[in-house]
């Protein structure tokens, strides 16, 4: 079963949410960052010229047990957890300064082939 997560990147930092089980996951809870508009201008006109780009990514959280590989002596935990990419998706700064805040279903720009996953259209 994923276990997804969405990493969220703009100016430079980094957020994330808690991982949540299922093939539709969904967050309720708001990521918020430190926002630092140019030279410090906080006035309408200049927030409505900001270009900056608001990433969103989303991963799946695996726990992957390399014991079973060897190399591990027995009282060592031989488990490490991975994060596979399933898509992301860019958000305008101006999209959330009009909007106040973005919520709601989006889908995401996932690449070709994504080894390991089957996309729900194929397995039917």
């Amino acid at each position: 079963a994923v276990r997804a997560f969405a990493e969220v990147r703009f100016q430079g930092q980094t957020a994330r949410t808690e991982a949540q089980a299922g093939a539709a996951p969904h967050w309720k809870h708001p990521v918020e960052m430190a926002f630092h508009p140019p030279g410090g201008d906080f006035t309408p006109a200049r927030l409505a010229q900001i270009t900056d780009v608001i990433h969103v990514s989303v991963f799946d959280e695996l726990e992957v047990d390399d014991a079973e590989h060897g190399g591990f002596y027995e009282d060592e935990d031989g488990t490490r957890v991975e994060h596979r990419f399933l898509g992301s998706l860019e958000i305008p700064f101006g999209t959330v300064y009009m909007e106040g805040k973005v919520e709601g279903m989006f889908r995401l720009e996932t690449p070709p082939v994504n080894l390991g996953y089957v996309y729900a259209s194929a397995a039917r």
